[in-house]
């Protein structure tokens, strides 16, 4: 490893698990609960796919595009009660919440994902 702040690979992973572990993830949780309890829930929405493309970008060692680096992460990670989110579920996510949500501000009232429409409220 030559020509960066780091010495070597070992100091580079374990820079980035203590920013994980120590910075992002402790942040992520407080800001989260805050958000949730006071009924404002697309800032939530947001950090968390900002903080899934981030783990997907390390995991994947790819920075764009960052749709697909998200769907494999979640899908080998990410899991609803214990149980993996099938492949519908991911592009339902991504579909309804990130990419809206990063661009818009909020989701489309109604989505199309193959012959389903979608539509979606928000409930405090």
């Amino acid at each position: 490893m030559s020509g960066g702040i780091f010495t070597s690979t070992s100091d580079l992973v374990a820079f980035a698990t203590r920013l994980i572990k120590a910075e992002r993830l402790p942040s992520l949780k407080k800001d989260v609960s805050i958000c949730v309890s006071t009924a404002c829930a697309f800032p939530a929405i947001l950090y968390c796919f900002s903080t899934i493309d981030l783990l997907a970008t390390l995991f994947k060692g790819q920075l764009k595009p960052t749709s697909p680096n998200a769907r494999d992460y979640i899908q080998k990670f990410m899991k609803n009660n214990h149980i993996p989110y099938t492949q519908y579920e991911v592009e339902l996510l991504q579909k309804i919440y990130r990419h809206k949500v990063f661009y818009m501000a909020q989701p489309k009232p109604l989505i199309e994902i193959g012959a389903d429409r979608i539509t979606w409220r928000y409930d405090n």
